[in-house]
């Protein structure tokens, strides 16, 4: 018996001896033999608090690393989240302004956006719808011109004018052009080539000394200077003219030779000659060029491609031009160049080179737009005066290509230009379609992307509009001439 408890004590002795060595052997360090990591060893695991874990430091980067993953990924969703909610109300937003313009815009197809007058007996074009009614009369072409910036260069809505008068009352040519311009290769109604000749703008602050007219510009010929004028048929009626003018001013003398249709060609001697000449060349011209052999003191404006009748549109557009220059130009050689071409009409499209995204208030370029067309009344005083607003213009706002608050403060004072001055006053603005319309325009591919400028496309939808808007206000003028025609009858 006494054996038997001697080995039970003996047990009893080594099992204790187990459990300490046990509890002893969790302090030893993670070991590694080999490539074996070797696992901490803790026979109370089952039984300790979790926090008795985060005292391994590997353990704790580990969870932590975890939970940033787990954050980023929360952060990344719910910015996804927003993101896709803003975009959805910002799409809402843009197709809010596009259908709104688009209204607009369809709305206009079976309406006219008329001409306002502001002279003070509603006759500010008189002159010209005189004209048109006494046509057949006249003996010569009744003639518009457009004075202009970069908004109708290369024969933008100019084209299409013209086109569409010359449908309704015969005419044929493009009318005026420069000797040389630095948007020939993009002017369709003129396949037009020039070589040594010096360009002098109105712009250029080095020819302040020059006299200029509404053209803007004059071209000085050196040794062996050409050009070449060719008709199209890009528009109806360009293809050919029976009637070409070049318009020069000579201050010492000069040989100019004439080449029509690549094969007749006639030379003539020009001597020094107060103000403005022209030297006329008839027949089916479809091509014409020019050249000059040593010429001494020549400035030549351009060449006017013509008929003897029907309606003739010519496009001074000067790019970059505000129409505040336009002050300068010089009233002999304006009222000249009036003799020769006899205008019944300026259009004046100007402003939108002056508007400026937070300029509400054009006080200022009014006051000096006032004394501009004053100034053109003097130089051009039996023509009638038709001023444009400008047309739309967009800014980006919140991502969204909005109207330019200036262009609501351009219009204005517009309006008020043309009160001042007693002339006639049509909105571009209205006419595209008003509030956000170049939104439209860009969408239609009837303006560049610089939310600023119009294509030809562009330039039709404009175009088209504004002459209904003429024949119109012609069945006023009509009626009246019905009335004085039976009243001197009665009498």
């Amino acid at each position: 018996m006494k054996q038997g408890g001697n080995h039970l004590f003996k047990s009893f002795v080594l099992g204790i001896f187990v459990i300490v060595l046990l509890l002893a052997a969790q302090f030893i360090p993670i070991t590694t033999i080999g490539n074996v990591k070797l696992k901490k060893i803790n026979i109370l695991s089952d039984i300790t608090i979790k926090e008795i874990i985060e005292d391994n430091d590997e353990d704790l980067r580990y969870a932590d690393s975890i939970k940033m993953v787990r954050d980023s990924l929360e952060r990344i969703h719910q910015e996804k989240l927003l993101a896709n909610r803003e975009d959805s109300i910002k799409q809402v937003r843009i197709d809010s302004v596009k259908r709104t313009a688009k209204a607009r815009m369809d709305s206009l197809k079976n309406s006219v956006v008329t001409i306002e007058d502001y002279s003070i007996e509603q006759s500010a074009l008189k002159h010209f719808y005189a004209a048109l009614h006494n046509r057949k009369s006249l003996r010569r072409p009744v003639r518009i011109a457009f004075m202009g910036d970069s908004f109708t260069e290369g024969d933008i809505i100019v084209a299409d004018v013209r086109e569409q008068l010359q449908n309704k009352f015969g005419g044929r040519g493009i009318g005026f052009v420069p000797m040389a311009s630095v948007v020939a290769a993009y002017t369709p109604t003129v396949k037009h080539t020039f070589d040594k000749w010096i360009s002098c703008s109105i712009l250029q602050k080095e020819y302040v000394n020059k006299k200029f007219t509404i053209n803007g510009a004059l071209f000085v010929p050196t040794d062996g200077a050409k050009a070449t004028f060719t008709g199209v048929k890009w528009k109806q009626h360009l293809d050919s003219v029976s009637r070409a003018r070049l318009l020069f001013v000579n201050h010492g003398s000069t040989n100019i030779t004439v080449c029509t249709n690549q094969r007749d060609s006639v030379s003539k001697y020009f001597g020094n000659q107060t103000g403005l000449q022209q030297m006329i060349t008839k027949g089916n011209i479809k091509d014409i060029a020019y050249s000059f052999a040593a010429p001494d003191s020549v400035e030549v404006l351009g060449v006017v491609l013509e008929d003897s009748a029907g309606i003739a549109v010519d496009n001074y557009s000067v790019r970059g031009n505000s129409g505040i220059l336009m002050s300068r130009i010089n009233k002999q050689l304006s009222n000249d160049l009036d003799k020769l071409m006899h205008y019944d009409l300026i259009v004046l499209q100007y402003g939108i080179n002056a508007v400026q995204s937070d300029v509400t208030n054009y006080g200022s370029y009014r006051q000096s737009m006032v004394k501009v067309v004053n100034h053109l009344k003097e130089c051009f005083p039996n023509t009638s005066f038709l001023l444009l607003g400008v047309g739309d213009r967009s800014t980006q706002q919140d991502g969204i290509f909005v109207t330019m608050p200036g262009i609501h403060g351009m219009l204005t004072s517009q309006k008020q230009i043309a009160q001042e001055c007693g002339i006639a006053f049509w909105s571009i603005f209205d006419a595209m379609g008003g509030e956000n319309s170049m939104v439209q325009y860009v969408d239609n591919n009837w303006a560049s992307k610089d939310y600023t400028h119009i294509s030809h496309g562009g330039g039709r939808q404009i175009g088209t509009a504004l002459v209904k808007a003429i024949l119109l206000e012609a069945e006023k003028y009509e009626a009246i001439y019905e009335i004085e025609n039976n009243s001197d009858n009665e009498n």
